[in-house]
């Protein structure tokens, strides 16, 4: 059984989450403050938190990129807007995934049992690594939508294209699962067709191919969804 935090200043949606959570198996433990979060951290071991913090006394991103270094824990962040920066500046600072409110229970469960599912997997070795030093760099501009092949060479990426490489270069291990591209993708993690990210994948393995002359090194990662198989970076503007 999954041990879940859930972090929240106003209790009406999380409460109703933590008996959805309850219903299909988890363990919910509350937390209503950042300081309960961090009592609860360093006495019981945690699988996964989850941040609807829009008052508290800490912003998620402030409070993500205090608490990755310390758990290996799975961080989800509950916004109360579609903002894409907001969510590229949550996954950069070590969120798993950002989830715009109100969130459907099915595709709520969806994105977290496939969370938990590539946490445990990747602990055990799973996934394949980028950071080899000696592999050929890659760099996202995330105002300009560009990507930055190694030999220089850049792309100009469309929105959904953007948002496929964003999420993969701000998650664990440049890996993401299909449900979580899916929710980057404004589509439902529960009912997300699978063939449309194919699609978008290979149009831009096409597209990159053709304009950098590089292949795009986004390899399909069995149980886990995609990576982004070569070291990624990524910077406001592109130089």
């Amino acid at each position: 059984m999954a041990n879940i935090i859930i972090v929240a200043d106003q209790p009406d949606q999380p409460e109703s989450v933590a008996r959805y959570l309850g219903l299909i198996g988890m363990n919910v433990l509350h937390a209503r403050s950042v300081a309960e979060l961090d009592r609860l951290l360093s006495s019981v071991p945690v699988d996964l938190v989850i941040l609807d913090i829009d008052r508290a006394d800490e912003d998620a991103v402030s409070l993500v990129a205090r608490l990755r270094p310390r758990t290996g824990a799975g961080i989800v962040i509950l916004m109360a807007h579609d903002d894409l920066e907001e969510k590229i500046l949550g996954l950069k600072a070590g969120a798993d995934t950002c989830l715009v409110k109100p969130v459907p229970f099915r595709e709520f469960e969806a994105v977290i049992r496939s969370l938990l599912r590539r946490l445990k997997q990747g602990r055990a070795g799973g996934a394949p690594a980028a950071s080899d030093q000696n592999l050929p760099r890659w760099e996202l501009a995330t105002l300009d939508w560009l990507l930055t092949a190694p030999n220089g060479r850049k792309v100009m990426l469309s929105s959904a294209e953007f948002r496929v490489i964003g999420t993969l270069s701000a998650n664990p291990k440049n890996s993401a699962s299909r449900a979580e591209l899916a929710v980057a993708l404004g589509k439902k993690g529960d009912v997300y067709d699978d063939n449309a990210i194919s699609t978008i994948i290979t149009r831009l393995r096409r597209k990159v191919k053709q304009k950098a002359g590089e292949p795009l090194p986004i390899r399909s990662a069995r149980g886990l969804g995609y990576v982004f198989a070569a070291p990624l970076s990524s910077r406001q503007s592109a130089a």
